[in-house]
């Protein structure tokens, strides 16, 4: 159970990072910037191609299982 929250903690703060990103805002935990945001630009639009096609792929293997199928797309979009 431990490793399932700890999983789902790391997703979220993935998750929270990318639309930080794609809003072009900063990290507000202090440190130092690094300004590499320009040559990722290609990594990250991939990475959201992937997670969409996860997405409607969870929910073609799904359909079967209404409740599941619902949860899944939700937290996939």
């Amino acid at each position: 159970m431990r490793a399932a929250i700890v999983l789902a903690r790391h997703e979220l703060r993935l998750l929270v990072s990318l639309l930080r990103w794609f809003a072009r805002r900063p990290d507000s935990g202090g440190g130092r910037a690094f300004g590499y945001a320009r040559g990722q630009g290609a990594v990250m639009t991939g990475f959201w191609f992937v997670c969409a096609v996860e997405t409607f792929a969870m929910a073609v293997r799904l359909r079967t299982w209404p409740t599941a199928h619902r949860v899944v797309l939700v937290l996939g979009l």
